[in-house]
């Protein structure tokens, strides 16, 4: 689909300079109202009608009608005023971008005689997902009141509408044709666009959009409950361009108080409320109990339970690698795909507990690379050997009696400092540990995974040789470390 950049020079606008003119637009403007001192609009009074009246006392010729186009003028801002304070969304019609949140490649741009200011433009979700996102918070709204939702699009191919507060109570795909303005009548009809009705004018306005799926203006309503604070729910909007090819101008965007509920009303939203909370427990709880876990397990590492602290003296790689993050839901926003959710930054500080977890295994390990996380990086290798995966991290496997991997480490050389040696296994193989006059030897001899230890281990040189030499066809070496021994080296 072809789309058409209009610019207002396009038209051709004779000013209105009669009597009846006049007339027409005083009477649309006062319509705007619900009483002569114009401090209350009236109820149908939409912010799209609004605009396309202000577009009509524009075009009064100043001429002819100079004094009546400023007082009318000033009655129509004090309406979109009126209508901005109404309005639950912030920047209906785009003036402040930062107020919304927007898809990396939508526009807000104006020079369009459908719109009288800005309005964004939602190109096509080819690359990257294509929206305009917004939530009002939970203490905007108030409990068992209806709420009016209304925008107005120049045209739409294949936009998801969607406003949500228990789930998506509305969520509709607009299919709107694109087509031009007719030049603006003093008459109370809107300049777009071919119209099933009078768009926008407060006594014919569009009651049910979903079943006129060619209409510009649209509305639908939200009911609200109880107010949840604990919780802040409110009440998120969101347009998206779901397709490939698909895009959408709009603007005047709209959320307002309509009522207060019936009786009626007000027995179905709680009903609604009761399925939704029950939900809302069943999550919260499935995730309460999995972090429990996982929280627990961490706790188990660090001193004094302190996940930016320092580790306990006892804990292994395998301490650490045994550790299984949870898949937790609600990665990405419910919405926008390229926004993260609720429980990603959960998932991050629980990814950044292990890996610091992690990183002071090693730095304590004066084997560097013992885990085999850096490849063969640091060790020489002889015969058949190959880095494979298994639980998902990196192990050497010896595929062959005659495979060995050595290198040469340098420790400190105090009389009084011990060590302890530890490896996981998988087979028969000998990990040896050699100085200038002490020779430590360690036999692993299972065909299941095992850990064993050195303990006591004194060196009279800072430089010691680390050979892992394999006894058969079949040897795995998962980790293996060397760390200073302290008071507190068990659990």
């Amino acid at each position: 689909m072809t789309i058409l950049n209009m610019d207002e020079s396009m038209f051709s606008q004779v000013n209105f300079n009669t009597l009846q003119d006049l007339r027409n637009i005083t009477a649309q403007v006062n319509a705007l109202f619900t009483n002569l001192t114009k401090d209350q609009l009236a109820l149908n009074t939409s912010d799209y009608w609004i605009d396309q009246v202000v577009m009509k006392v524009d075009l009064l010729d100043p001429a002819v009608f100079g004094k009546e186009k400023k007082q009318l003028r000033q009655q129509v801002n004090k309406a979109k005023q009126l209508c901005k304070m109404r309005n639950l969304l912030k920047s209906g019609n785009f003036e402040n971008i930062n107020t919304w949140i927007i898809g990396r490649k939508v526009v807000i741009t104006n020079h369009n005689p459908l719109f009288k200011g800005k309005h964004a433009l939602l190109p096509p979700a080819s690359i990257y997902p294509s929206y305009v996102y917004q939530k009002v918070d939970e203490s905007k709204l108030k409990s068992h009141t209806r709420y009016l939702f209304s925008g107005f699009a120049s045209h739409a191919q294949d936009l998801q509408v969607v406003v949500s507060r228990y789930g998506k109570e509305v969520d509709e795909t607009l299919q709107i044709p694109f087509e031009t303005a007719f030049s603006t009548t003093s008459e109370a009809t809107a300049n777009c666009c071919q119209p099933v009705s009078n768009l926008g004018e407060p006594t014919t306005m569009i009651s049910n959009p979903s079943s006129s799926q060619d209409t510009h203006y649209f509305q639908y309503t939200i009911d609200v409950g109880s107010l949840q604070s604990d919780y802040n729910v409110g009440i998120e909007v969101g347009f998206k361009i779901i397709s490939r090819t698909g895009m959408a101008r709009l603007s005047n965007i709209e959320l307002r108080e309509q009522r207060p509920l019936t009786a009626k009303e007000i027995r179905d939203i709680q009903r609604k409320e009761q399925i939704w909370r029950q939900q809302l427990n069943q999550e919260e709880g499935k995730v309460i109990t999995t972090l429990q876990s996982i929280v627990k397990q961490l706790n188990r590492l660090y001193q004094n339970e302190d996940w930016n602290g320092s580790i306990k003296s006892y804990v292994m790689y395998q301490d650490v690698t045994n550790i299984s993050l949870p898949d937790l839901p609600n990665q990405k926003h419910w919405f926008m795909s390229d926004r993260e959710g609720p429980h990603a930054a959960v998932t991050r500080i629980l990814k950044q507990a292990v890996n610091r977890a992690f990183q002071q295994v090693e730095d304590t390990n004066w084997i560097k690379n013992g885990s085999f996380t850096k490849g063969f990086d640091g060790w020489s290798i002889t015969g058949d050997v190959n880095i494979t995966v298994q639980y998902g991290r990196p192990m050497l496997e010896f595929n062959h009696w005659d495979a060995q991997v050595q290198k040469t480490i340098i420790v400190p050389s105090e009389l009084d400092k011990e060590y302890i040696l530890r490896v996981r296994t998988q087979g028969l193989g000998t990990i040896t540990l050699q100085d200038d006059t002490n020779t430590y030897e360690l036999a692993m001899n299972r065909e299941s995974f095992q850990i064993k230890m050195l303990e006591h281990l004194s060196f009279s040189g800072p430089s010691i040789t680390v050979s892992i030499q394999s006894e058969n066809n079949a040897f795995v070496l998962d980790t293996i470390e060397l760390i200073a021994e302290t008071n507190t080296d068990l659990p």
